[in-house]
């Protein structure tokens, strides 16, 4: 008899899909166990967790996957970017406050995409918040990114 092989890229993509498979509630409270063991949040039931959840569900093969990525989008550097970026002061120029308004108030309407299908919506939504500020190409895209991520690479 050979010895078992096991071919770790496949395994963690099987787990990837279940992951995604899982009820939204049953991922957040898979996640938030791990949030509480790394000290992100204090406790696993927070409505906190269950965003996130819903945010970083589709976009993880490991519940650990989970915590590096919302750690990354904590860590949002907008401060940082804006004074190290040769094209932030151009951008910040440009009513990126006007920009961010819109962002935020598209926000608290219940239009920014989220959950399992934001990635396909979007675009749609990029395309409205360019609408409602004047913005496309390069003056919504760099801008909308800075906002969104913190970063403009």
């Amino acid at each position: 008899p050979s010895p078992a092989m096991f071919d770790m890229s496949k395994l963690k993509w099987i787990n990837g899909q279940h992951l995604r498979a899982l009820p939204v509630e049953d991922f957040a409270t898979r996640l938030g166990e791990v949030m509480v063991e790394k000290g992100v949040v204090q406790t696993a039931d927070a409505k906190f967790v269950r965003h996130a959840a819903e945010m970083l569900q589709q976009k993880c093969d490991l519940v650990n996957d989970g915590v590096a990525q919302l750690k990354d989008i904590l860590a949002y550097q907008l401060q940082h970017s804006a004074e190290t970026d040769e094209s932030a002061p151009q951008i910040l120029g440009d009513d990126f406050a006007g920009l961010v308004a819109a962002i935020v108030e598209s926000h608290g309407k219940g239009e920014m995409p989220t959950g399992a299908d934001a990635e396909a919506k979007f675009t749609d939504w990029v395309k409205a918040i360019g609408k409602a500020t004047g913005r496309k190409g390069k003056r919504l895209f760099f801008p909308l990114r800075l906002a969104i991520t913190g970063n403009l690479a």
